[in-house]
C-alpha cells in the first residue's frame, strides 16, 4: 500500500519506505556452538584492537541471535584476566562476518546479554 502526501502543514509527510520495522527481539540465550565460536574467532583481531591488547583467552560463553537481512549474533566472550566482552557480529546471506559493535566490562560479570 502506497502513502498518499497529505497538504496539511501540521502534518509531516510520510512514505512508506522510510517507517522502519519493529526491531525483533533477540532469541533465548543459548551456550555457544563450534559455530558460533568460529564466527567470533573471525572477529578476535579486532575485538583485540578494540581492547587496544591481545587477549590470554578467547573463550565463546553464551549467545542470542537476531533475525536481519541475515543474522546478528550477541555474544559474551570471556577474555581472561576476569574481563568479559560483548559483541555483536553480523553475519550476511553471503556469508561475510563482520564486527558491529563492543563492549567490555570488569564489573558484573554476570551483566545480563542484550542488544548493542
Amino acid at each position: 500500500m502506497a502513502a498518499h502526501m497529505e497538504k496539511n502543514p501540521e502534518k509531516p509527510i510520510i512514505r512508506d519506505y522510510l517507517l522502519m520495522p519493529e526491531p525483533q527481539p533477540l532469541t533465548e540465550e543459548k551456550p555457544v556452538t563450534p559455530e558460533v565460536q568460529e564466527l567470533i574467532n573471525e572477529v578476535r583481531p579486532v575485538v583485540e584492537e578494540q581492547l587496544s591488547r591481545p587477549v590470554s583467552r578467547y573463550v565463546g560463553l553464551i549467545f542470542k541471535t537476531n533475525n536481519v537481512i541475515g543474522t546478528d549474533y550477541f555474544v559474551k566472550i570471556d577474555v581472561g584476566d576476569n574481563r568479559m566482552v560483548h559483541v555483536r557480529v553480523h553475519k550476511s546471506p553471503e556469508g561475510v562476518v563482520t564486527m558491529q559493535s563492543i563492549k567490555h566490562f570488569t564489573d558484573n560479570l554476570d551483566r545480563e546479554l542484550v542488544y548493542l
